[in-house]
């Protein structure tokens, strides 16, 4: 981070802009997290990697006593981000919806209440599913997901991700 971190949050500013990306230094940690339950001031943090290759090195902050989760790449409402596996994707998301939690905070698209994340996540990905398995390209499949979720921010994800479902 000391050597690549100031050239690559540079590249980053001038390709997303810098009201995206209003850091100006790179951040140098002081103290590595490890997956596990951790202290921080009487509350209790459980860091975790659900040690799937498709979220592998992202580690989920979950909130037991306050019945929180905080992720990052797992899935997100209200913007497209159509991310494979779809399969292996679902079933992640049954799990952590069958503990409960009250809040899921995101990466990108809204923080909700638990249930409703989880069960619109799924929704999202068996729809994305469906629409992967019945549509001959990226185009149409992107129609047909802007028409399933007319009001989803991210269509340029959209562009970027779906042909990745359609290679051979």
């Amino acid at each position: 981070m000391k050597e690549k971190g100031p050239a690559e949050l540079q590249t980053v500013r001038q390709q997303m802009g810098q009201q995206a990306v209003p850091y100006k230094d790179v951040v140098i940690p002081q103290h590595a997290v490890r997956p596990g339950p951790e202290t921080v001031d009487g509350v209790m943090i459980v860091f975790a990697n659900p040690e799937t290759p498709f979220v592998n090195g992202t580690l989920l902050m979950e909130f037991p006593a306050q019945k929180v989760i905080i992720h990052h790449h797992l899935a997100y409402v209200g913007v497209h981000v159509p991310m494979p596996p779809i399969e292996p994707r679902v079933e992640l998301l049954k799990s952590y919806r069958a503990k409960g939690y009250a809040w899921v905070m995101t990466g990108h698209g809204a923080s909700m209440e638990g249930s409703s994340f989880f069960d619109r996540s799924i929704e999202y990905y068996t729809t994305l599913a469906k629409v992967v398995a019945e549509t001959a390209d990226p185009a149409a499949a992107k129609t047909r997901m802007k028409a399933a979720y007319p009001d989803w921010a991210g269509e340029a994800l959209l562009d970027l991700m779906l042909p990745g479902f359609f290679e051979k």
